[in-house]
This record gives C-alpha cells, structure tokens and sequence, in this order.
C-alpha cells in the first residue's frame, strides 16, 4: 500500500526578501509533493515571495498580523498542527524557533526540526536554547552554524544535519536568459565590482569602500555596483562621498533583476564580517562570475580558494583592494574561476541533491521514537 505523505507546516518569521526565505522557496518548489505534503505559516506580513508559493500550490498563513496577537501564535498553531495533523513542524529564522517549539509541546505530538542559518542571530542564542534543546533535529546551512550552533546549545551529533543553500541552474539560466536588467549609470568600459544583499553591518561595506579607494587608484575604469537597500544606506553612500568616490560607486536599490545584474559584473565581492552561507555568492558563482569574499562563516565551504575565487580576511580593506586588483589584472583567470565557480554550484550544490537529503531527514526524523 502506497504511504501517504510527510506532513510538515513550515514555519518563517515573514516572507519578505531574504536568504532564508529564497532558500525555502526553492526547497518546497523542488519537494516531491507525493513524498512529502508542505505549507508555510509566517509570523507576521512579508510577502515578497508569496506569489511564488501560491504558483507552486503551497498554502501561505499568516498567524499574526499585528505584534499584540503575537502571544496567542503558539496556541493558534497549536490547533493547526493538530487539525492538519502535521508530522513535523520545521521552523526558520529565530523567532519562529521558539514560537514553533512552543506550539509543538502544546499540539503534543509534532515533531520540530529547527534550521539554523546564521552565526550571529538577532535574539540571544541563551534566549534561543531552551527552546532549540527540545527540536527533534537541528539543520544547519553550512558546518561553521553547526559549529557555533552545538557550542551554543548543547546539542549532540545525532541531532545535528547540514543541508546547504543550493540553486536549480536550470531555472537560473533560464530567468537569465530573458532578464532584461536596466541600464547602469556608469561607462560603457567599466570594470564593475558588484555586491548584493542587505545593507547591514554583517555585510562589512565600510571595508569594501576603503578597499575602493586603493582599486580605484589602480584601475581606474573600475566602478562597484551595490544592489540592495538597508538602515545604513545613507550612512555608505555619504562614506563614498567622503571618500571621493561618487563618480566610482553607485548605490542602485533593491533590484528584481539580479541575475541580469549578476551577467555585467566582472567580479562578485563579499566583504562580510559574518556570514552563514551567503545566496548571492553562490547566484554569483552559477552565473560564472569570480568571487572576492572574506573567510567567514560558511563561505570557504563554497568559494575554494585560488579555485573559484579568493578569500580574504575580514576586516581588511588592504587584502580585500589586492584580491580585487589581482582578478581585475588578470582577466583568464577571472574567466578560469568563474568558469570554475559555476561548475561547483553544479556539482555540489543542486537544488535537487538537497530537497533529496531533506526528505532522507524527514524520514529519520519520523522513524525516531523518542519525542523531546
């Protein structure tokens, strides 16, 4: 007799444009929906992606739209962990893990599995831990948040799995392929050097525009592109000033057509002090672009050094501007790293190879008898 699916409920802080949530949305759209049923429930409003989910035929709820309902999410989705009957409740982001661990004790036979994304969360890991201790499982996007995760929490090995952010690059090259990403204000003989995410501290950009400055002085047609937005924006854009460097660096916002973007670039640049295991990176590395990035978190498990790109220390404006200037002067081996970057992202990061894993772990996860 056939068995019927996994149910699992996943549970995300929101649905607006992030790592985590881009992550999420590839797995469920690559799930075999006759292995393992999903839907999402968010914490608040955030919907950046939930057309998307709505085009997969993936339910989307939202369990509290105002931050007074907050205390009685547990209890709501207690009830619907139970009227649903879900097998699992897979939480993401750090609020949904204590939300969710609350509400699978009250349902009182879900079982939790917790994905760990980042090294430095936003909520305390002692405020995180009693919660996490009580999952069923923990995953983390790469082996550095399982490192920091099990000296954080406690959690033995048995209870830990690594699933990294992967691509469908069939996908990628086709949004390519018909993006028509606008043009940029700079010269048609740039060099670009482009950056995209949040504008954050994490993200180390102040570093990156110090490093300007020295790239600027040794090739002069080379021009840094950041895409995205954040609460420093204002900040960096007057440090460029401050620096001279206006006509060198042009902040463009938050953009739909990033990988169009992502194909004019000459070189990809991550300058972040911490990192979990950073989406654009690899976008960048499967549309064959080199990659400058500092040695954080998990981006050496992506970027191999002197191979796919060239990793730098954190912090270090003067290494960052000599790894720059190094692919910018040597153009073959820009080419050779992107070619070499992209031919990685196949190899060990499909999406297919992880939505396979996830189900492996849903499976294990199910057949375990003892229940936190």
């Amino acid at each position: 007799m056939k068995q019927r699916p996994i149910r699992v409920i996943h549970l995300i802080d929101h649905l607006g444009l992030g790592g985590r949530q881009a992550s999420l949305v590839r797995l469920l759209k690559r799930m075999d929906p006759e292995v393992v049923s999903s839907s999402v429930c968010t914490l608040r409003t955030g919907d950046h992606f939930r057309q998307e989910l709505d085009d997969a035929g993936i339910s989307v709820t939202c369990l509290a739209a105002t931050p007074i309902c907050l205390p009685l999410v547990p209890i709501h989705l207690a009830f619907r962990l139970r009227a649903e009957r879900a097998d699992l409740l897979h939480t993401h982001l750090e609020g949904s893990k204590i939300v969710g661990v609350c509400a699978a004790r009250i349902a009182g036979r879900t079982r939790v599995i917790c994905h760990e994304a980042n090294i430095v969360d936003k909520l305390p890991r002692w405020l995180q831990a009693p919660f996490v201790r009580r999952a069923d499982l923990l995953i983390g996007v790469s082996e550095s948040a399982i490192r920091a995760a099990k000296a954080s929490y406690g959690i033995p090995d048995q209870r830990l799995a690594t699933i990294p952010n992967a691509l469908d690059l069939d996908e990628i090259d086709a949004v390519a392929s018909v993006s028509n990403a606008a043009e940029l204000p700079i010269p048609d003989d740039a060099r670009i050097v482009m950056f995209v995410g949040r504008l954050t501290i994490a993200k180390g950009l102040e570093y990156l525009l110090t490093a300007a400055t020295a790239v600027v002085r040794h090739c002069p047609t080379a021009h840094f592109v950041i895409v995205g937005d954040g609460p420093l924006r204002d900040a960096l854009e007057k440090r460029a000033c401050d620096l001279g460097l206006s006509s060198h660096v042009c902040f463009i916002g938050r953009r739909q057509d990033v990988l169009g973007l992502l194909q004019k670039c000459d070189i990809y640049v991550q300058p972040s002090i911490w990192e979990g295991f950073p989406n654009a990176v690899l976008e960048a590395m499967a549309m064959g672009r080199p990659v400058v990035a500092t040695d954080v978190g998990g981006v050496p498990e992506l970027v191999r050094n002197g191979e796919t790109g060239l990793l730098v220390p954190a912090a270090d404006p003067e290494l960052l501007a000599n790894a720059i200037n190094q692919l910018l002067d040597n153009e073959a081996l820009a080419r050779s790293m992107g070619a070499a970057g992209r031919l990685r992202v196949r190899e060990s990061f499909s999406i297919e190879q992880m939505a396979l894993r996830l189900e492996c772990l849903y499976r294990q996860v199910m057949n375990t008898n003892e229940m936190r």
